[in-house]
């Protein structure tokens, strides 16, 4: 059950805030072709149609499982082997773990993702979908062409999750009567995951990974 909830839940997010990401992609990497977030999110509605914001979608969706997976594996097994495994500082410590480790996923995933939404004109469209996407890459370039970006995502992402499960930890014991896990509502789970402090868009790194994955051969290139 908490398997479904969890999958759930990361696939609603991925629905709720692609369009967002195809917007933020745009302006990061096609500058002076957009004024703002606005102008970006109305020159695709009205050039590409709906359907246009939610390009790439399949690739993080696909991977959401596996991701989830790795994160929450990583992350309980790194506490249980520290000294102290109520410190928020281990599971901060835990959470850059995991970060680091389902990165080698996500970039992955997301130069895919990338590839698709940066395809303005569909007519000239390279790439049909994720999956053709990653068959033509590997045909052109090859499979190490895959990792590329992988080091400025995980510079991202192991601050990120290790913020992201210190947050949760410490707004959940405030939260408790009596500082356990237990003693939360699912309301308070809930507010507890939503107010923590996730940092899981630097938006510097973001850019440096999205032109990593865009055009040059590796991270120290891009500057």
């Amino acid at each position: 059950m908490e398997f479904i909830a969890g999958f759930t839940g990361g696939a609603a997010g991925v629905l709720a805030g692609h369009p967002l990401d195809t917007v933020k992609v745009r302006l990061q990497t096609q500058t002076g072709v957009y004024r703002g977030t606005w102008h970006c999110l109305m020159m695709i509605v009205k050039k590409e149609h709906v359907k246009g914001l939610y390009k790439g979608m399949s690739s993080p969706l696909a991977s959401l499982t596996l991701i989830n997976a790795i994160v929450f594996g990583v992350h309980g097994n790194v506490v249980k082997k520290m000294n102290n495994e109520q410190s928020i500082l281990t599971h901060f410590a835990a959470g850059a773990a995991a970060g680091a480790a389902q990165g080698v996923v996500a970039a992955p995933t997301e130069l895919l993702k990338l590839r698709i939404q940066l395809q303005a004109d569909d007519a000239h469209a390279k790439y049909k979908s994720p999956f053709h996407c990653m068959k033509t890459i590997v045909h052109e370039q090859g499979w190490r062409f895959l990792g590329r970006g992988m080091l400025a995502t995980q510079l991202r992402d192991c601050p990120a999750f290790g913020i992201y499960f210190a947050s949760y930890e410490y707004m959940a014991r405030k939260m408790s009567k009596d500082g356990s896990m237990e003693a939360l509502t699912s309301t308070q789970l809930l507010l507890a995951g939503g107010l923590c402090l996730f940092g899981g868009d630097h938006t510097p790194i973001t850019m440096h990974s999205a032109s990593v994955n865009r055009k040059s051969p590796n991270a120290h290139d891009c500057t």
